[in-house]
């Protein structure tokens, strides 16, 4: 790589805070995820590489999950290729369609997103028109 004689290297799309809780894992081995920085630490984890920290966020997001942020979070997986968040997620939405068809993540999705998951509850036309209401 060009990079490894050069004396400065250019990171592009990654949170400079981000990086900064990186560097700092990649000495201590410790790191804290929480809501204000799972975000930005996800993606530049995994641009990086550092699975730790990536499976660290995953579990973080996993815990979160209820009817308001579920579509979210398997949203954020998916874009991340994190499977078994997204999974997870996805499994949380049809046990808990009921709850999470009354929120505004839900009423935001378009159509194409939401006939996979109420096809997937088994509801039909009908009851998720009632549901709607």
């Amino acid at each position: 790589m060009s990079e490894s004689r050069q004396t400065h290297v250019t990171l592009h799309d990654i949170d400079p805070q981000a990086l900064e809780q990186l560097v700092q894992y990649a000495y201590t081995a410790e790191i804290v995820v929480g809501e204000g920085n799972v975000q930005t630490l996800l993606p530049a984890a995994s641009l990086l590489q550092l699975n730790g920290v990536r499976d660290a966020c995953c579990k973080f997001l996993l815990s979160q999950l209820d009817p308001s942020n579920c579509l979210g979070i398997r949203g954020f997986a998916d874009t991340h290729s994190c499977s078994d968040l997204l999974k997870s997620a996805h499994k949380y939405v049809l046990q808990h369609f009921v709850e999470v068809s009354k929120t505004e993540e839900f009423m935001l999705l378009p159509l194409k997103q939401v006939r996979p998951s109420w096809q997937s509850a088994g509801l039909g036309a009908a009851k998720l028109f009632l549901l709607c209401l």
